[in-house]
Order: structure tokens, then sequence, then C-alpha cells
């Protein structure tokens, strides 16, 4: 039987959340982009959080604090939480599994969040890059609403503090001040 059709579901990939996997640097995700061609796959949505290095936004010329929500102990790859911030230390199960560390390579040295900003930028871009080249399409996704990175939740009405980030959380029929 050779029998050649479209596809019965047109966007065909993956939604990747950063947050649940810092060890993924260009090379896993090299690796994961080509899994995803050979099995036809066209869509990968890349997805950050509020605070992460993932991008750079400011309110009222003000710009987002990376290290508040992201802090420098996670290489800026972690949320702070309410229990503590999550470090390299913190990971048990599995820990064998990596050689030197359990966060990407590419953020090893960042010691400033500046260097992190550096570094996703340069990733993303070649990761986005690779995927092109694989015919795949890539959609940069972000949320958190309501979450707000604290310097920026300030501005707003009836914001308050969440119960699982150290973040504002801004009720939706919020308005900025």
């Amino acid at each position: 039987m050779n029998i050649r059709m479209e596809p019965a579901i047109r966007y065909r990939g993956l939604h990747i959340r950063t947050l649940v996997m810092p060890w993924m640097g260009l090379a896993e995700f090299q690796k994961l982009l080509d899994q995803m061609a050979k099995m036809k796959s066209n869509y990968l949505e890349f997805y950050w959080y509020v605070g992460s290095p993932w991008i750079e936004y400011s309110y009222r010329g003000e710009k987002v604090l990376i290290g508040d929500l992201f802090p420098r102990e996670s290489n800026y790859q972690l949320w702070r939480i309410t229990t503590g911030n999550l470090t390299e230390a913190d990971v048990k199960i599995g820990r064998e599994h990596f050689k030197e560390s359990v966060f990407a390579p590419e953020f090893r040295n960042c010691d400033t969040p500046e260097k992190a900003f550096a570094a996703s930028q340069k990733m993303l871009s070649q990761m986005i890059d690779y995927a092109h080249q694989r015919k795949i399409q890539v959609r940069l996704g972000s949320g958190d609403c309501p979450g707000t990175p604290p310097n920026l939740g300030r501005f707003a009405r009836n914001g308050h503090i969440g119960k699982y980030i150290d973040g504002i959380l801004i009720p939706p029929m919020n308005r900025w001040a």
C-alpha cells in the first residue's frame, strides 16, 4: 500500500516549559528536534515564565528584574518558591545521570542576570535556527497570567503575594495604577 495524504492534524509537535527541564541546553534541544523531525512533527511551542531570563520587558520604563523569581542559585533557571530556592543541591533522584551539573551548560557560568539573558538569547536564537532547518516552526509562548514579577507588580492595584511564587498575582479585572 502506497498512500500519501495530508495529516489529520495540521500542527503536530510539543509544548515545552523550560522551567521543568533546566538541564536542556542547545545540544539536548537539537536531539529533541531531530527526533521530532523523524516523527513528522512541525511545531514546537517554547514556553517561558515571567521573571525568567528568556525575555526582557518593562512597564513605565522599569525593566523586569531577572533574579527576583529565578535566582542566581538556580543559574536563573528555576523558580524561587515560598519553600525556598530550588538549587542544584535539591536534585536528589536521578542526580547520577548528570555528569557535571543539572543545569544547561549555557547557563553554568551565568553569575549575573545580564549574562543569563545574553545566554538565553543566544541559545534560543540557535535553537530556532536549527528547528527551521528541520522544518519545525517555533512559537514563543509566555504565561503566568496573572503572575507578575514583584518589581513590576507593585504598579498594580489589588495585587497580592501568591501562595506558590514570590510574585504578585493580579486579578483579571485589575487596573494598573
